[in-house]
């Protein structure tokens, strides 16, 4: 159920693996490491894809991340109510002054993009993965949510 675009290795590391007993350095081989990015688009084959990694003996699940299909619009959305909830405060507070909202001075964002989701451990997702004699779980999220951050500074004007 997933497609190969939707497969993605890294480059592969490769280092020795030395044992230090008596003072002696004894070469016990080499190590690879890979990092392999999946994409599941069907939440209904996430079972199936977790329990293949379990089964492959893969020696680290680094997580499960959840995002929606429409991320960037409910970005663009959460950036509109946040630019407009700067608003609403500034002027509330300007009020609070006796003055008026004047010339922007600052704008400082952040977008949420990286920490869109919600993971899980690996210790949950091998736990998860049932074996092949039981039928398999359903793995979704809570919810899902989507943080923009503005902070703006503006000019205060006195009220004439």
């Amino acid at each position: 159920g997933v497609s190969n675009a939707d497969v993605v290795a890294g480059s592969v590391r490769i280092y020795p693996r030395y044992d230090y007993r008596n003072d002696q350095e004894i070469f016990l081989g080499y190590s690879v490491d890979r990092a392999v990015h999946v994409t599941v688009r069907n939440l209904e084959n996430l079972p199936v894809v977790l329990q293949t990694a379990v089964a492959a003996e893969l020696s680290q699940i680094k997580g499960v991340s959840y995002r929606s299909h429409d991320q960037q619009t409910l970005m663009k959305r959460a950036r509109d109510s946040a630019i407009a909830n700067s608003k609403l405060k500034a002027s509330a507070l300007a009020d609070g002054y006796n003055a008026k909202l004047g010339a922007i001075y600052s704008i400082h964002y952040k977008s949420s993009d990286a920490d869109i989701g919600r993971s899980m451990s690996f210790e949950v997702a091998q736990a998860a993965a049932v074996s092949s004699d039981r039928a398999p779980g359903r793995y979704l999220p809570g919810k899902i949510t989507v943080t923009e951050k503005v902070e703006v500074v503006f000019e205060l004007l006195p009220e004439s």
